[in-house]
């Protein structure tokens, strides 16, 4: 009842609010997709999309606009939606322990920056591999989509990695960031050297260039014939 409804890293309910919209949609549309068992190259897909977050077609369902969905009986939406929350409260303690106080959304909630292809190898993986919390959710202004891995919890797969803001009046305020660099080599200082800052939604000034107002111009050379 207190929450702000803010996906914010350190919120306890925003984690409890998202794992119990993943349950409540997989309760209401997963026994349906049993009739697609003749067609098993689209079960996967279809299980993907029964634990997508769909925040507006669960508020038409407890509105009663879609009530059919929980089954028949008045009460039966409210059922759906209790067992839900305890899948859900379940699901936090298996990831974060009895404790609720230990259940922030980011501590659930990740992002991942694999290396091609080298985390694809599970003793290199500790050394090429970033994860690190992460606030937000797919509706949000720093959008943040998810999907849910066993033993993991949620991980970020939709979002802004580089980010830049141009002032047109005074270029030498320009600012930007980037989630991670690009050599692909963990020793450089470069590497990830603005993740922190990147998901804490700080951005780095863009210094103009001091060989600015010069010009090189490049000629071939003229040779006789």
């Amino acid at each position: 009842r207190g929450w702000a409804q803010a996906m914010s890293e350190h919120s306890v309910p925003a984690a409890i609010y998202h794992a119990w919209s993943r349950h409540f949609m997989e309760r209401l549309v997963v026994d349906r997709l049993h009739v697609e068992i003749a067609a098993p190259q689209r079960l996967e897909l279809l299980k993907q999309q029964a634990s997508a977050f769909r925040p507006e077609f669960l508020r038409r369902v407890v509105a009663g606009e879609l009530a059919g969905w929980c089954g028949s009986g008045e009460a039966a939406c409210a059922g759906q939606a209790l067992a839900a929350l305890d899948d859900a409260m379940e699901e936090l303690r298996k990831l974060r322990g009895s404790s609720i106080d230990r259940w922030e959304w980011g501590q659930v909630h990740s992002t991942r920056l694999a290396h091609a292809p080298l985390s694809e190898v599970p003793m290199l993986r500790p050394f090429f591999e970033r994860r690190e919390p992460v606030g937000g959710g797919r509706y949000t202004v720093d959008v943040s989509g998810s999907e849910f891995r066993k033993d993991v919890g949620y991980v970020k797969h939709l979002g802004s990695a580089f980010r830049q803001v141009v002032l047109f009046g005074q270029p030498g305020d320009s600012r930007f960031t980037l989630d991670a660099g690009q050599s692909g080599n963990p020793l450089d200082g470069h590497y990830d050297d603005l993740l922190k800052s990147t998901l804490d939604g700080r951005y780095n000034t863009m210094q103009p260039d001091p060989a600015r107002g010069r010009v090189l111009v490049l000629q071939p050379e003229l040779t006789a014939h």
